[in-house]
C-alpha cells in the first residue's frame, strides 16, 4: 500500500502546475537530449547494522532523457549501489521521467519518477531475504540543477528507492 501511494504522489506531482518553459525562452530551442551521471551515497534503511560501512554505500546512476515536451524529460537509467557484497549490491534499469516544477534563467528544481527492474538485493527488504533474483524498481526523485557555460549542467539530488534506499548526490549532465 505504501508503495501505491509513493507512486500515485509522484504522478501527481509530475502533472500539477503550470508549464515551466515559456514560448519565448531561447532554452525551448536548446538540444533536447541530456546525459547525467549522479554519483552520491545511499542511506541503507533495513540495515540492522548500524556501523557506518553497513548504513551507507557508494550509489551510481547514468541516465539518457529527451526533452518530449517543454516541461518534461523521458527516457531510462541506470542506477547501482556499488558493494562486494551481494546481499547490498543494487543494480537495476528504470524508464524515468522528470517535470520542470520551477524554472529560472540558469536554474531548475523538478522532481523523477522511475518504474523498472533488477538485481533483488536482500537489503531491499524489511527481512533482509529476497525471495527471487528480479525484483521491481521504484523511485521518487528531486533534484535542482544549474546551467553551467556551454551545455553542461551541475546539480544535486536526493531519490527514494524501493522505501528502501535514500540516494543523494550529485549530478553532472550535458545536453547534446
Amino acid at each position: 500500500m505504501r508503495r501505491v501511494r509513493v507512486v500515485l504522489l509522484a504522478i501527481s506531482l509530475l502533472g500539477a502546475g503550470r508549464p515551466a518553459w515559456g514560448q519565448n525562452d531561447p532554452r525551448s530551442l536548446a538540444p533536447r537530449w541530456l546525459a547525467e551521471l549522479q554519483l552520491g551515497g545511499a542511506y541503507l534503511m533495513h540495515t540492522q547494522s548500524k556501523a557506518v560501512g553497513h548504513l551507507f554505500k557508494p550509489q551510481l546512476s547514468l541516465s539518457l532523457r529527451h526533452r518530449a515536451h517543454q516541461r518534461y524529460e523521458l527516457g531510462g537509467s541506470v542506477l547501482a549501489l556499488l558493494d562486494k557484497n551481494e546481499h547490498y549490491r543494487v543494480l537495476g534499469l528504470q524508464a524515468t521521467a522528470r517535470r520542470d516544477l520551477w524554472v529560472a534563467r540558469t536554474f531548475s528544481w523538478g522532481v523523477l519518477l522511475g518504474l523498472g527492474a533488477g538485481y533483488n538485493a536482500d537489503i531491499l527488504h524489511r527481512d533482509l531475504n529476497a525471495r527471487a533474483s528480479l525484483a521491481f524498481y521504484g523511485s521518487l526523485a528531486t533534484d535542482v540543477r544549474w546551467q553551467l557555460q556551454g551545455a553542461w549542467q551541475l546539480g544535486a539530488r536526493v531519490e527514494l528507492v524501493n522505501v528502501a534506499l535514500v540516494n543523494l548526490g550529485l549530478t553532472v549532465g550535458r545536453r547534446f
